[in-house]
């Protein structure tokens, strides 16, 4: 019995010691978070100070290049989102004054069939997390398979190609994009037969895995080739 008694004694000291040294740590484990926060809190004011001066600064720039878009001269409203780039972009890159610009060049990029440039405008807004750049990326994914339709009516199978890769590049994808990557492997390239027949099979079956219906017959008839 005694020892019993002395062995909880022990235990209830132990845990009177452990819970004392928790409350000695704890002013400590306060006062670093409080100068992290500080510190923080700096580097965002800092930061914001910056980011307000480039913000005046690109501000002309911004302005003429909405100028160009009024005025059609597409390229060269894309041009001056190039220099801005060029001059400030290594300093803040989620400018607000700049993701605009960015957002501009790629509607102009859009409008002169510079559909890559268009992708690239649009995808570095959104990784500065601007809102509304899936949607912009969605039109360049749409008129760009417009042309591929084309080509595929007329059996151009190199601007067929060129057409569905970029609409790719834009992260929306579907079954009749796939369908004619497809298409364009079974059909033309330089790679060898059987390389032809496994590449335009997975597209085929990508197709069919998005429900693009054509992809079933053309998996049938390639099967029949082999």
């Amino acid at each position: 019995m005694k020892k019993t008694l002395g062995l909880l004694l022990v235990i209830c000291f132990m845990e009177i010691q452990s819970v004392k040294a928790q409350y000695v740590q704890l002013p400590t484990i306060d006062l670093y978070d409080t100068e992290l926060m500080n510190a923080h809190l700096n580097a965002v004011r800092e930061m914001s100070q910056r980011a307000a001066r480039i913000r005046e600064t690109v501000q002309p720039y911004r302005e003429r290049q909405y100028q160009y878009y009024k005025e059609g001269k597409y390229r060269e409203a894309v041009e001056i989102c190039y220099d801005v780039h060029r001059q400030y972009v290594y300093y803040v890159y989620d400018n607000r004054a700049i993701s605009d610009m960015e957002i501009l060049a790629g509607d102009c990029a859009l409008k002169i069939g510079a559909y890559e440039s268009a992708i690239d405008w649009y995808q570095t807004a959104q990784r500065a997390e601007v809102s509304g750049m899936d949607y912009r990326l969605s039109q360049v994914f749409n008129t760009v398979m417009e042309d591929a339709r084309y080509s595929f009516r007329k059996g151009d199978y190199s601007n067929l190609w060129s057409y569905t890769t970029i609409a790719l590049k834009t992260g929306w994808e579907s079954g009749e994009c796939y369908y004619y990557q497809g298409i364009c492997y079974e059909y033309a390239g330089n790679i060898s037969n059987d390389e032809k027949y496994k590449l335009a099979k997975k597209m085929y079956k990508l197709a069919k895995k998005k429900k693009y219906t054509p992809a079933i017959s053309a998996l049938k008839n390639l099967k029949k080739k082999k």
